[in-house]
């Protein structure tokens, strides 16, 4: 079914005196043709294929590929009566609007405070990357809006930053709001999977005196260094022996499938914001969110060096 622009509909919205997205909108987007949007998403896939880990190309091709799903989730978000306020009001999570010092005053167990606590745990911040290259501004708002509710998506699942992890909170937001981005990262995420990752079942254990050294996430074999010393490596029985690509085919999309069907409502027409001083339980109840088994908290549970 073809759809336009012609038929989106337009929600009033209110500006004010403050960082609106009004300001970021003009200030960020790149006016581009049509042809270089095909060249930018020629170049970006492949920058992204070398370095899965850059956040520019995926915002990049996110953009450019999403026209079509930014159109639908604008009108699923206008014909919702929660959906549509969050249009004409432009809500924004970040900086601008919140401080994570504010966000650590909430109550222990409250969406609020697990956000903040997740953001210090991985040192990610609240601001998420303008949109460039959608040249609507009601699409582009769309578009910050999906991008900002990944890490919100990333607290209510309970998932944290592994590759497996992301591989099947992307399925999740697949089928949530259509983006095509979501299904290639499902996709390439799982080709770049880790096979095997090796680390200590006592995290307390630190046989070795070399301190824990940063690695690739998609490292294929992925070794604690307690768990990589020819002559002083752990025992058997003290390793934790994780398979990662195995696990994500056989149970973590699975689940990720189920878990999106079982949930009651599209988080993109909830106002999140309002729960963000209730507890996390209560937020998980209303969306219909159930977080993976406890069989698989050892790949998907948030935590310090979730590789380690």
């Amino acid at each position: 079914m073809c759809i336009s622009l012609s038929r989106l509909v337009k929600v009033p919205f209110s500006r004010s005196s403050k960082d609106t997205f009004y300001d970021l909108f003009i200030r960020n987007h790149i006016p581009t043709t049509g042809l270089e949007k095909t060249l930018l998403l020629i170049r970006s896939t492949l920058n992204g294929i070398r370095r899965p880990a850059d956040s520019n190309s995926v915002a990049c091709i996110t953009e450019i590929t999403g026209k079509r799903s930014l159109i639908r989730l604008h009108q699923l978000m206008a014909d919702d009566p929660e959906g549509s306020k969050i249009l004409k009001n432009r809500l924004l999570i970040d900086s601008t609007t919140y401080s994570k010092s504010k966000l650590r005053m909430l109550p222990k167990d409250s969406l609020g405070r697990k956000l903040v606590e997740f953001l210090d745990i991985y040192n990610f911040k609240l601001d998420r990357p303008p949109v460039r290259y959608v040249d609507d501004e009601d699409l582009a708002y769309v578009m910050y809006r999906h991008r900002q509710m990944h890490d919100i998506l990333h607290v209510a699942f309970e998932l944290n930053v592994t590759v497996e992890a992301e591989v099947a909170l992307k399925c999740i937001e697949m089928m949530h709001s259509g983006m095509p981005m979501s299904l290639f990262g499902s996709i390439f995420g799982l080709i770049i999977t880790p096979i095997l990752r090796i680390r200590p079942i006592d995290p307390i254990l630190n046989n070795s005196k070399s301190p824990i050294k940063s690695i690739d996430p998609s490292d294929p074999i992925q070794f604690h260094p307690d768990c990589d010393n020819y002559e002083h490596t752990l025992y058997p029985d003290q390793k934790e022996y994780l398979y990662p690509v195995r696990t994500t085919i056989k149970e973590l999309l699975p689940w990720a499938y189920k878990a999106e069907k079982c949930m009651k409502r599209n988080i993109y027409t909830v106002i999140v914001e309002n729960w963000f001083d209730k507890p996390l339980s209560e937020f998980q109840d209303y969306m219909g969110i159930k977080p993976p088994p406890p069989n698989l908290s050892k790949y998907t549970r948030i935590r310090p060096h979730p590789y380690y």
